[in-house]
């Protein structure tokens, strides 16, 4: 007898072209990589009749971002293996991959919800509009959007946040070009980096 049953389906994001300032009637443009995704599992109950509450997680996958200025990396443990240098100013960008899951799966709005959480991770990766936000790093800024996430949506019960750094590194070169660096020009690099994750849930009594 089948018991349990799992489905994942993923959404590309697709928009309406804009051709000479108008809606274009049938072309659209893909907004990748972003994609959004779920997985729900339904099982029978041990008597074999019943079914049990689904079990649903949902996931923003590949949301890339970028911030220009406002993030540093410093303030951190330094031993006589650390290599890299403190800084107060830098580029910062991930691919960024969320999940979450529900305190309860009864009359969701999950677009709606989606929508509040999207929200919520670039209000704590940007900041307001006009001033951002500073970020002293890419592992404090995930821990602050996790905890704006569960602010912001109470239906939501724990959600996982991986970040792999995608790194721009400031052109030194400009000096042998006779022009100076002034936090202007970053080149992006394959080197290796870290990938950073962080899970912040509720307390449930």
């Amino acid at each position: 007898m089948l018991t349990t049953v799992e489905v994942d389906i993923g959404m590309t994001k697709w928009t309406r072209t804009i051709v000479e300032g108008e809606e274009h009637n049938h072309g659209f443009v893909k907004q990748s990589p972003e994609l959004d995704s779920a997985n729900v599992t339904m099982s029978r109950s041990e008597n074999g009749a019943d079914l049990d509450a689904p079990k649903v997680t949902s996931y923003i996958k590949k949301m890339t971002v970028m911030k220009t200025t406002n993030s540093g990396f410093e303030s951190y443990l330094i031993d006589k293996y650390t290599l890299l240098p403190q800084t107060s100013e830098r580029c910062m960008a991930t691919e960024l991959d969320c999940t979450w899951s529900y305190v309860s799966n009864n009359q969701l709005d999950y677009f709606e919800i989606r929508e509040k959480l999207r929200s919520q991770i670039l209000l704590g990766f940007f900041g307001p509009a006009e001033k951002g936000v500073y970020s002293p790093s890419l592992q404090a800024t995930i821990y602050d959007i996790g905890c704006l996430i569960l602010q912001a949506v109470s239906e939501i019960e724990t959600t996982r946040i991986d970040t792999p750094n995608l790194h721009y590194l400031p052109m030194k070169a400009l000096d042998q070009l006779g022009e100076k660096f002034e936090d202007d020009i970053f080149i992006p690099t394959s080197e290796p980096s870290g990938t950073i994750t962080c899970t912040v849930g509720r307390t449930m009594l």
